[in-house]
């Protein structure tokens, strides 16, 4: 008994206020930190000041749906000094009272202890957090809020530039990404967001989940209860009746501190970004809550997705069906393949009425309007600036000429490439003196696709998340993009339209080059941060891990990985990549198409795309949408044989698109793309690896952070994510 303090009724008002604010805060769908909370209620800030001040931090670009301690003393102020201009008159004395009983935090009984060095040290060194771009000064805190407040802060509160820490995937990203405030990692309280850490300086009542504002020392059990209330969904409703009770001076343990101490060092965030590791190591939770809580996220926003069950099919994957030996028949069969499917497709346009094999073409001895389906296997330009071209299909041979005069289909020439399928519309010319025949071409037909190609969308609101080039294993890898890219599907940032749009990603398409793999370049060795393809893949699956387990991931193989750089490719062996079939993903062949919901989604690495913008003047790597139209309107993604892509001969041609897919995602290119050919959705995703060497050499700056979400209800709405600078 002698332990139970009944509270003042200054306190039960202290109590009631903190009840108020929360209330306000929690209807307004924001999360708060235990300090920022006691902040406000020291400042009395009414109702309307409250909402109006919420008002104003909705519509930052940076606010994430969190105010921390530091948030709220920077935006604070700034609010206030808004409210000043507007209000110059009216609100001076409601600002100078605000002020000044900010200033009496200084003379409060309530005492806040500096932590230990070693506890300020587990506070604040192990995930690198994203700084404000704002540096909010500690003498023009004390000049507005009240002489030297910012002096009895524990410094584990205080704004600082952590020093970043080496890690073994990414020791200093090049890019100045820690200077922009905009996407946040709810500021100094992202332990305790994840549960690793909490304030170690305000005593809370465990029972009447209150600030105790005269006791100086808590202890852990105290202040976990206090982020339990300021997270918990059901704290809105407590009433001030509730409030009023009375508690148990509960002191501090050394030992808890000392075993909360051990659990931190245990955790997820220490074996991720420690100084000591040498060599890839396989990340282990020991903690299955912990895990819980990282894969579910840490505010109270459900996920939509989670609702839902997937629903995948495969309907191509090359896997187990490329067997080879290299032959010329082979190499033959394959083009024979590709020819018949294509064909198949041009016979279905209207434009392919009277088309004749070109074997009887060749018979005809008058001349006369001719149509014939032909693979280009020549083309060259004359001296009078007109194309001859060399067309054949199983049965012969032709040549065919295409004038400057003829300006729509001279126009169409620089987009026909070798190895292209096309019907020719043109005029058979023969010459009985001289027994020379000719074909004057008037027009041709690609395969293409049909102008309004229509897409059966699932009534689920739901999203797929399309990435590329993840390249884990190069010292170029930018992890702290990487976290971001996690905490965005976990929904722990961005305000609540963002994390309404996060919450709907049920799909995560990765389209190739998920490690940087060993000994795709020469030298490459000196470019890795893991040496070694297995520990690659496992760091790959370990990260993989932090993602929300109702997202199903869907992955091919591209150029860097563990596969035949000849394409098609089977899906990454188990032998290499046994930690994500243990993981349960779905792991395919490059190209492959897959189901998704009922949307077909045609995934493809990409390599091929430099071979198009090597041929078609004007393509550019900068533009990747403006390449891929050319996939779709060849119906072929690898349209041309013999140039950078190495081809592999087998019995089916998996490139050619007989299919039409809902979606078309593809990579390689490190740039972002997007847009809209026919009502079929293209994507080619960017990458999160900074530029290496090679890239610079070459002029290509990447794009790296944008994950490209696509609503799968109504529209196949794409919207690309700016890890960077969006939100």
């Amino acid at each position: 008994m002698e332990k139970l303090k009944i509270m003042t009724l200054s306190e039960q008002n202290q109590n009631q206020d903190i009840a108020r604010l929360l209330q306000v805060i929690l209807q307004s769908k924001v999360n708060i930190d235990p300090y920022a909370l006691w902040f406000l209620s020291r400042l009395k800030v009414s109702d309307s000041d409250l909402e109006e001040f919420l008002q104003h931090i909705a519509f930052l670009p940076h606010f994430s749906s969190y105010i921390s301690y530091d948030f709220l003393k920077e935006e604070w102020l700034l609010f206030q000094k808004k409210r000043s201009k507007i209000h110059k008159t009216d609100n001076k004395d409601k600002e100078s009272s605000n002020i000044e009983e900010a200033k009496t935090l200084k003379n409060s009984s309530m005492q806040i202890s500096t932590p230990k060095k070693q506890e300020v040290e587990t506070n604040s060194g192990d995930k690198e957090i994203i700084d404000p771009e704002f540096d909010f000064e500690s003498a023009e805190v004390d000049e507005i809020l009240g002489e030297s407040f910012s002096k009895i802060l524990p410094s584990s509160l205080k704004a600082s530039n952590t020093q970043r820490k080496q890690t073994i995937l990414a020791p200093n990203p090049k890019i100045p990404v820690e200077k922009n405030p905009l996407l946040r990692k709810q500021d100094q309280t992202d332990h305790e967001l994840k549960g690793l850490d909490a304030p170690e300086s305000i005593d809370i009542n465990p029972e009447l989940q209150i600030l105790d504002l005269k006791t100086s020392s808590p202890n852990s059990d105290q202040v976990e209860h206090l982020k339990n209330m300021v997270n918990s969904t059901h704290i809105a409703q407590i009433s001030p009746n509730q409030i009023q009770s009375k508690k148990n001076n509960l002191e501090p343990s050394a030992e808890k501190s000392s075993n909360h101490l051990k659990e931190e060092e245990s955790s997820k965030v220490e074996r991720i970004h420690s100084q000591k590791r040498k060599s890839w190591e396989s990340l282990e939770i020991s903690d299955s809550s912990k895990l819980s809580s990282l894969k579910s996220g840490t505010s109270m926003f459900k996920p939509i997705a989670a609702e839902y069950d997937a629903e995948i099919k495969i309907l191509k994957d090359p896997t187990g069906k490329l067997y080879t030996e290299g032959k010329i028949s082979e190499f033959l069969k394959v083009q024979q393949d590709k020819f018949e499917k294509l064909s198949k497709i041009l016979q279905k346009r209207p434009e392919s009425g009277g088309v004749l094999p070109i074997n009887m073409i060749n018979r005809l001895e008058n001349s006369t309007e001719i149509k014939f389906i032909g693979m280009v296997s020549e083309k060259r330009l004359t001296n009078a600036k007109n194309y001859l071209i060399q067309f054949e299909d199983p049965t012969g041979d032709c040549m065919a000429l295409v004038q400057q005069k003829k300006t729509d289909v001279y126009k169409l020439i620089d987009y026909l490439l070798p190895d292209h399928v096309v019907i020719v519309d043109g005029f058979l010319s023969v010459n009985e003196k001289t027994n020379s025949r000719i074909i004057l071409v008037n027009d041709i037909i690609f395969p293409d696709s049909p102008n309004t190609h229509t897409v059966q969308t699932p009534e689920e609101d739901i999203a797929m998340c399309l990435i590329s080039d993840t390249h884990f294993g190069s010292i170029e890898w930018l992890e702290k993009i990487w976290y971001r890219f996690v905490d965005y599907l976990n929904c722990r940032v961005g305000n609540h339209r963002q994390r309404t749009q996060a919450g709907k990603i049920k799909y995560l398409c990765i389209a190739g080059d998920i490690v940087d793999g060993i000994g795709v370049y020469p030298n490459q060795e000196k470019h890795l941060r893991i040496k070694d393809i297995y520990q690659q893949y496992e760091a790959c699956a370990s990260y993989l891990t932090d993602l929300p387990d109702y997202i199903e991931i869907i992955i091919i193989p591209g150029d860097h990985d563990a596969v035949r750089k000849a394409v098609p490719a089977p899906s990454l062996p188990k032998d290499f990549a046994e930690p994500l079939y243990n993981q349960g993903y779905t792991m395919l062949g490059n190209p492959s198409m897959v189901s998704l919901h009922g949307i077909k989604t045609q995934l493809f690495h990409g390599t091929s795309l430099i071979d198009l913008n090597m041929a078609i003047p004007g393509m550019s790597n900068e533009d990747p949408f403006g390449t891929m139209k050319e996939f779709i309107r060849a119906r072929d993604l690898v349209p041309t044989y013999g140039k950078k892509t190495e081809f592999a001969p087998v019995e089916e041609n998996w490139f050619v698109l007989d299919e039409l897919p809902d979606v078309l995602h593809t990579g390689h290119l490190h740039k972002n793309g997007y847009g809209k050919y026919h009502g079929i959705l293209l994507v080619n995703s960017g990458c999160f690896q900074d530029q290496t060497e090679f890239m610079d050499s070459l002029g290509i700056i990447p794009d790296y952070g944008k994950p490209t979400v696509v609503n799968m209800k109504g529209n196949l709405t794409p919207k690309v994510i700016d890890l960077v600078g969006d939100m």
